[in-house]
């Protein structure tokens, strides 16, 4: 049986900066939820709001993407599949006081990427279910 997939790796601190490591450059952001089918296998440099829940229902890799994301939205990562977070920053509505769901991962066939990403204002950031090999 496949084990669960989850690596990590945070970017480096610099103590000269005055902002986090990952900082949001956008000036308008594409509306989603759904499927991440329907986008392909990766997306890179764009801008996000998700409005709705999405499911990684394939192998998807976001690099250099910003997120925001509105209150109680969950991102699932669907059995058998592997997200892939690269540059990323996700964070919650910021006229809200409620927070976005997080990350949730289904069971021990999938997997998650996060490298030099930043989640913000999530309930739980990732949540591995089912009993996953870590």
């Amino acid at each position: 049986m496949a084990s669960s997939l989850f690596t990590f790796s945070s970017a480096q601190e610099d103590p000269t900066q005055t902002t986090p490591p990952c900082v949001d450059g956008c000036t308008s952001h594409t509306s989603f939820s759904g499927n991440t089918s329907s986008l392909g296998t990766s997306i890179t440099a764009q801008c996000f709001h998700l409005t709705g829940n999405v499911t990684v229902n394939n192998d998807f890799t976001f690099d250099n993407c910003n997120f925001i994301i509105d209150p109680c939205v969950a991102i699932n990562v669907s059995a058998g599949f592997t997200l892939t977070l690269r540059n990323c920053i996700l964070k919650g509505e910021p006229n809200s006081t409620t927070m976005w769901e997080g990350i949730n991962v289904s069971d021990n066939s999938s997997g998650i990427h996060i490298e030099h990403s930043c989640i913000y204002d999530a309930q739980t950031a990732v949540n591995i279910l089912d009993e996953p090999h870590v």
